[in-house]
């Protein structure tokens, strides 16, 4: 996505030296904290602390995504780690992790889309993608075209929330207050 200031809020481009790069990664990243309280809520689970555990890969060359540039050796990759935390033990956690090049050090796998782990009994692996259909994609025909679908699947389950949080009472509301939201196309 060609959102220069998005990716350096959080620490991209910055030489691997500079101390502000945890905050920065916390600073920018900040929601998904939001979202392990909600997840521990929905598990009645009581959190102790939310804390947040970032970390850092660097451009293996220079790279220009011709919106934004990162020399060798600076910051081309972030990982954030939200972790809900009992206690000393993690019961909930939300990683991101957006990486501008490939490679880069450390090497890291990168899943592509949303997915959820579920550890226990019994343990839940879950994973969503967007992809186009056929048509879609030659419609789209590029990396511009498919940002704007992701963010178009963003944007649907929000969108058809409305009704239901003009029909609730006054306050904040959550998922676990409304009905089931749906991503439906109307």
């Amino acid at each position: 996505m060609p959102s220069p200031d998005t990716y350096k809020s959080i620490g991209m481009a910055l030489p691997a030296s500079d101390s502000s790069l945890p905050g920065l990664a916390e600073n920018g990243t900040r929601v998904f904290g939001d979202g392990v309280c909600l997840m521990a809520e929905a598990l009645g689970k009581q959190l102790d602390d939310v804390i947040c555990v970032p970390s850092f890969a660097l451009a293996t060359r220079d790279v220009d995504c011709g919106w934004m540039q990162i020399p060798e050796g600076h910051v081309a990759g972030v990982e954030v780690a939200w972790r809900g935390m009992e206690g000393s033990r993690c019961v909930v956690q939300q990683v991101g992790r957006w990486v501008m090049d490939e490679p880069v050090e450390p090497a890291w796998e990168i899943l592509h889309g949303w997915h959820c782990f579920v550890e226990g009994y019994p343990g839940i692996k879950t994973s969503v993608e967007v992809n186009p259909s056929s048509e879609t994609a030659r419609e789209l025909g590029s990396m511009p075209g498919l940002v704007a679908l992701a963010m178009s699947v963003t944007a649907m389950p929000v969108i058809n929330a409305i009704p239901a949080v003009c029909a609730a009472a006054p306050g904040i509301r959550t998922y676990l207050d409304l009905p089931i939201i749906t991503g439906r196309l109307d």
